[in-house]
């Protein structure tokens, strides 16, 4: 009777730890980053605007189906022809958005379906040598919904994959050359859907 005790007992601690192991590897929850690289393809009227889109988040996930964070990107804008778009004097136009990303996951394990929101303000930023510096325009509205699915690397790494729609709101301090629907402060939504992947840690 002994023994069938003590199996039962190491049995029990055995599954415990089991446990506690799944609960580790699924269940993760406190700080969280993402670092994601994409390509917005431009739609209405700023169809032939496209740009590279690079930004990072950083916050808590609050259970293994909610993150909360902050984040902030680089926008750099191309035209058809696949150059830089160019403003008044040659300055080339980037954005830079500052956002709060909401990011919920579908379900737990290895490969998890989600959806996110990143809502928040952007600017175009540039200066006499198309460099990221000063000159900031007006301040305008960026949305970003998405859908994707993340795949797990290790216990602490995910590769995501994701796709969505974007508008972007901006009161422009100079006209872009050639491209005459886009003058001096006027608003412009450069919208468009857009393809990402990268890394959460």
């Amino acid at each position: 009777m002994k023994r069938f005790y003590l199996l039962v007992f190491f049995m029990s601690i055995g599954h415990l730890l089991h446990s506690q192991v799944s609960l580790q590897e699924h269940n993760i929850s406190g700080y969280r980053g993402f670092f994601d690289l994409g390509y917005t393809v431009g739609t209405g009227e700023t169809n032939n605007i496209g740009r590279f889109e690079l930004s990072t988040s950083h916050g808590i996930l609050i259970n293994p189906y909610l993150f909360v964070g902050a984040g902030i990107g680089v926008h750099c804008y191309i035209n058809a022809n696949g150059n830089m778009l160019q403003l008044a004097e040659k300055k080339c136009l980037r954005h830079i958005p500052f956002f709060i990303d909401v990011h919920g996951n579908l379900s737990k394990g290895s490969i998890v379906p989600f959806i996110g929101l990143k809502i928040g303000y952007s600017c175009a930023l540039m200066n006499e040598k198309g460099e990221i510096g000063n000159g900031f325009s007006k301040m305008g509205i960026y949305v970003a919904p998405s859908v994707g699915v993340s795949f797990e690397i290790n216990s602490q790494t995910r590769l995501n994959l994701s796709c969505g729609y974007s508008a972007q709101n901006v009161t422009l301090d100079h006209s872009i050359q050639n491209e005459k629907y886009i003058k001096e402060d006027n608003l412009v939504n450069l919208a468009g859907f857009f393809v990402k992947t990268g890394l959460e840690f």
